[in-house]
């Protein structure tokens, strides 16, 4: 009888710890959005109006997947780089960019070629980046 009270105890612990655990991964799996406080006027810029600094910073990163602040004293640039594709006809849109608190959150997300365009630029490859413009200012970038 001790022996099966013994086990019983053993059986309550393991139960009491998965309910711990449950609940500390629930509590920690969801990546909650911050609340946006404002919103930021930004500009998506041409490679042409990249700073020069900037734009060899850039070439030196683009292989590979990049998140890159810059500023030139008048304005902020924030740089997004996806990384050498295996075919050409990528794309990158801003989803969105909002100030948060003391935060600055960029959204972006890259866009796979068109099937048509596959068979067009298979032959080819990119590296696919994209640079917005926006005011000068003291918050912290966050990358999502």
């Amino acid at each position: 009888m001790r022996k099966y009270v013994h086990y019983a105890v053993k059986i309550m612990i393991l139960v009491v710890i998965l309910i711990i655990c449950g609940l500390i991964f629930w509590a920690c799996s969801g990546e909650k959005k911050p609340e946006k406080t404002a919103d930021v006027d930004y500009q998506i810029i041409s490679d042409q109006e990249v700073p020069e600094e900037m734009r060899k910073l850039i070439e030196e990163r683009k292989e590979k997947d990049f998140r890159l602040s810059f500023s030139d004293g008048n304005n902020m640039y924030l740089a997004v780089g996806y990384g050498r594709q295996e075919t050409g006809g990528y794309s990158i849109s801003v989803k969105e960019i909002y100030q948060a608190g003391e935060l600055l959150y960029i959204d972006t997300e890259l866009h796979g070629p068109m099937p048509e365009e596959t068979a067009e630029t298979a032959e080819s490859t990119c590296a696919p980046w994209i640079v917005v413009k926006l005011p000068l200012n003291d918050l912290t970038v966050y990358f999502t």
